[in-house]
């Protein structure tokens, strides 16, 4: 079965605020200023889209809790602390 258009934006949420967090988390642990600078950026920039997916989920007459942090993002960033944030980085 095909995913419906409000099954879309939600996922599209679900990965802005996703990779929110975990550059959020990255610029953290980051020892490099000018890379953790970049992180906090990137992560303030998918905030932004997270607030616009927000909006759209809503305006398609979502009314359910946003969406929190998923465990596989709480997943990737305990590893990114257990093996520094270029283990969570794609190669």
């Amino acid at each position: 079965m095909a995913a419906t258009p409000l099954q879309k934006a939600l996922a599209a949420l679900q990965v802005e605020i996703d990779a929110g967090y975990l550059y959020q988390q990255l610029s953290q642990l980051e020892d490099d200023p000018n890379l953790a600078e970049t992180f906090r950026k990137l992560g303030a920039v998918e905030q932004r889209h997270a607030e616009h997916a927000w909006q759209k989920v809503q305006s398609q007459g979502y009314t359910g809790a946003k969406p929190s942090v998923s465990g596989r993002a709480r997943v990737l960033s305990w590893l990114g602390k257990r093996f520094g944030p270029q283990f969570v980085l794609p190669h």
